[in-house]
């Protein structure tokens, strides 16, 4: 994963936990507790790595290929969302 300076980071450096600062990004699990509702998938939290921050989670899937994510504190309109593409 690259950041903004370009550099690769593969330690969960910013993560608040200091006991986890030196594990792997490769593998982290950062997507939980999501529950299917509706056609979407509601409830979860998403973990940012660069950050070091969770927020509250929902994701749809669009079609065969494509997940959508929306990350939000509080408030879902107060969010971001984010479009994941299948690799072939």
């Amino acid at each position: 994963m690259f950041e903004k300076d370009g550099k690769t980071s593969r330690k969960d450096t910013e993560n608040p936990n200091p006991k986890m600062r030196n594990k792997d990004r490769l593998g982290l699990v950062f997507l939980t507790n999501l529950k299917y509702e509706d056609g979407e998938y509601i409830g979860g939290t998403v973990y940012d790595p660069r950050k070091g921050r969770s927020a509250n989670a929902k994701v749809k899937l669009k079609g065969n290929d494509k997940l959508e994510l929306r990350a939000f504190i509080g408030v879902s309109i107060f969010g971001q969302t984010y479009t994941f593409t299948r690799v072939k």
